[in-house]
């Protein structure tokens, strides 16, 4: 059985998620050096817990200039410092605002 590889571009794949309706965590630890890389990290994973994971995908930028990111279809918000509660507006305000919504 082959083994399936990763895309030489991810990012491609993860843009075109936009289209339909994902919300997408681009963070980089090293773009503050004030932040804990775990905290982070739980803070992402708890803002996409509360919505089950739907549409929402936590991906590693190295040369993000902001610790954290989240775009959505011709939308992006970003943070220095993660604040749950801007996170979660910024999810509830944007997920399923795409031209097909309902792709997977």
């Amino acid at each position: 059985m082959d083994i399936p590889t990763l895309p030489a571009h991810p990012e491609g794949y993860l843009v075109h998620n936009l289209e339909h309706g994902y919300v997408i965590f681009w963070y980089n630890c090293k773009a503050n050096p004030a932040i804990n890389c775990t905290d982070l990290k739980k803070a992402i994973l708890n803002v996409m817990d509360t919505y089950g994971g739907i549409k929402l995908i936590e991906f590693p930028w190295l040369t993000l200039g902001v610790s954290l990111a989240m775009s959505s279809w011709g939308r992006i918000y970003k943070l220095n410092i993660p604040d749950e509660k801007l996170m979660r507006q910024f999810v509830t305000s944007n997920r399923f605002q795409a031209p097909e919504p309902n792709g997977q």
